[in-house]
Formats: C-alpha cells, sequence, structure tokens
C-alpha cells in the first residue's frame, strides 16, 4: 500500500491515465457511433465546402489587391515624369 500512495502522490493525473481520457463506450452504443461518424462526416464536408469558398474569396481579393497596386503604380509613376517635366522652368531649358 506504501508503494501505490507514493507511485499516486509522485505523479500528477494525467501522466497517471487518470481522469483525463475519455472512457470507452459500452459495446451496444455502436449505432449511436455510427450516427456520430455520419453527423461529423457531413460537419467535415460542409467544413471543405467552406474552405473553398473562402479560398476562392481570398484569391478574387488578392486579384483586386493586385489590380489596385498596379493601378497606383502607374499613377506614381505618371506623376514622377510630370515632376521631372516641372523640375527645370521653360526658360532654363532655352538657357541651357
Amino acid at each position: 500500500m506504501g508503494q501505490w500512495r507514493r507511485f499516486a502522490s509522485s505523479r500528477p493525473l494525467s501522466k497517471a491515465g487518470l481522469g483525463t481520457e475519455t472512457h470507452a463506450r459500452p459495446v451496444h452504443d455502436r449505432g449511436s457511433l455510427t450516427a456520430e461518424r455520419t453527423t461529423l462526416a457531413g460537419r467535415e464536408a460542409a467544413l471543405v465546402a467552406d474552405l473553398a469558398a473562402e479560398q476562392a474569396r481570398a484569391a478574387q481579393e488578392a486579384d483586386k489587391a493586385g489590380k489596385a497596386i498596379a493601378a497606383f503604380t502607374t499613377l506614381a509613376e505618371s506623376f514622377d515624369a510630370l515632376a521631372a517635366a516641372r523640375s527645370r522652368p521653360w526658360w532654363r531649358r532655352l538657357v541651357g
């Protein structure tokens, strides 16, 4: 008895395998397991469909963001060209 007491006090319940695991279901409960498996398979299919929809939406958003970045890049380049053209007054260009 003394050895068991030492064993029980030296290991936490999770390490000893007590209190943290779910208990095995009785054999006569297999029908509900089949129903639960079917329910979980349906949930998994729904989650897979949701994931595919979210991935498609993310791809669309990335495409829109890429187009916006390209538009702003073009705009910035045209502003840079305008700034470069106006950097010297027209009369200084005549002088040299």
